[in-house]
């Protein structure tokens, strides 16, 4: 295929006023050779470098005194005991997770409600409050041998490291949820 041959008109419309010798900025040298020149600000109030701590004492105290600026206190104590009494302490308590989050929680809850109900260990809950380690490698044991869902459909499983990893921390999770609604 042969090569397109480029055109000389430039199809931009610009004038040929540009060289590739031109300079690229208009600069004006000798404008570019103005001097400034560059203060230093002194943050020391003396002349002599010393920091007059008495005159500082001094102006803290009057600011004090004209109370522009309360030192002690910001807000009544009246203000301080209303905020105690208006918030909610179930409100710190709660927790607030994801959507995904609150499906393994609601499935690992599923699970372990069918197998207190499966394996006649009475009620759930009851039973998340006085856990055993025999109960929890029971508990582990049986989900990991667990074939079928909710309906008879099969479930996905737990086959790698990574996923028991997730699984424990679901179950801590329902763990302490059950625990703080006690």
């Amino acid at each position: 295929m042969p090569r397109r041959q480029r055109s000389s008109e430039d199809k931009y419309g610009s004038d040929s006023s540009f060289s590739p010798e031109d300079s690229i900025f208009d600069m004006d040298i000798e404008a570019s050779v103005a001097e400034t020149e560059i203060t230093e600000v002194d943050p020391l109030p003396d002349a002599d470098g010393q920091v007059d701590v008495a005159g500082l004492e001094e102006f803290v105290a009057d600011l004090a005194d004209a109370d522009l600026i309360d030192i002690d206190t910001v807000h009544s104590s009246e203000y301080n005991r209303r905020i105690v009494e208006e918030v909610n302490n179930s409100d710190s308590d709660a927790q607030d997770y994801s959507p995904g989050t609150e499906i393994l929680l609601s499935g690992f809850e599923d699970h372990w409600q069918r197998f207190c109900k499966e394996k006649e260990f009475g009620d759930p809950h009851r039973q998340l409050e006085s856990i055993s380690l025999g109960i929890l490698v029971s508990f582990f044991t049986w989900r990991l041998d667990l074939q079928r869902g909710k309906g008879g459909r099969k479930i996905k499983g737990i086959k790698t490291n990574s996923a028991l990893g997730t699984y424990w921390k679901v179950f801590r999770l329902v763990y302490e949820r059950a625990m703080t609604i006690t």
